[in-house]
């Protein structure tokens, strides 16, 4: 079998060929975007080179186990291509650039100012954000009974079905912790929709309350910047 499969390939191992090539070449597009194709940086383009392949490895891979490695090394090799360029004497990235990217990048301390009190805060208006796409998502998934999603987790059975069993047993979970969550404050009113709305708008509003205080704190940083300029 692995004789004929070599003949009708015309090259041994021709399959690993193609994907090398194809790692060479997101490779290379790397290297163009980060503007590397000119310069003497061999570290960089060699990162470049590296991270290609650990993002091929970790979108092609069946095993999980391999797939998260590379993902994580993926990852760390992002930062650190990030923190090779940041210290070269263009003085890249620019302001901007850093500004909006900074929560990415783990190295950098969240306190210090970017020089903007708008992109100051969106730390804080991401929490927000979180916090409320968490009640919304809380209330739709009590809205269902978990029941049919215990039912089907059992029923997937065998390595063929492993990726389908992990998305219900998240949303068991998920369900599971939003029902945990609710029940401290509603008891047994939790299976009344009516209840669970209720309390949700509450908690909505209380992160309508810390929103429009960001905003104005914000904008009273921002008059001030003005001021002084």
């Amino acid at each position: 079998m692995r004789c004929r499969r070599e003949a009708s390939d015309g090259v041994p191992g021709s399959d690993a060929v193609r994907a090398w090539g194809d790692v060479v070449r997101l490779g290379q597009t790397i290297v163009t975007e980060l503007g590397l194709q000119d310069s003497n940086d061999t570290l960089g383009r060699w990162m470049s080179h590296r991270l290609a392949e650990l993002m091929k490895r970790a979108a092609s891979t069946k095993s999980k186990t391999e797939r998260e490695t590379a993902q994580a090394e993926a990852s760390d090799l992002i930062i650190a291509l990030w923190e090779h360029r940041a210290g070269w004497p263009q003085g890249w990235p620019p302001k901007a650039t850093a500004a909006l990217t900074r929560d990415r990048n783990p190295y950098v301390r969240q306190e210090e100012s970017t020089g903007s009190p708008w992109l100051d805060s969106l730390s804080e208006l991401d929490r927000l954000h979180a916090r409320e796409r968490e009640v919304w998502m809380d209330l739709g998934l009590l809205d269902f009974d978990v029941e049919s999603e215990r039912r089907a987790a059992k029923e997937l059975i065998g390595e063929e079905s492993k990726e389908e069993r992990e998305a219900i047993e998240l949303v068991i979970r998920l369900w599971e912790s939003a029902e945990a969550d609710l029940r401290k404050s509603l008891g047994e009113e939790i299976t009344s929709p009516q209840a669970r709305g209720k309390a949700g708008v509450e908690r909505l509003t209380v992160i309508d309350s810390e929103r429009r205080k960001l905003r104005k704190h914000t904008q009273a940083l921002h008059s001030e910047t003005e001021e002084a300029e």
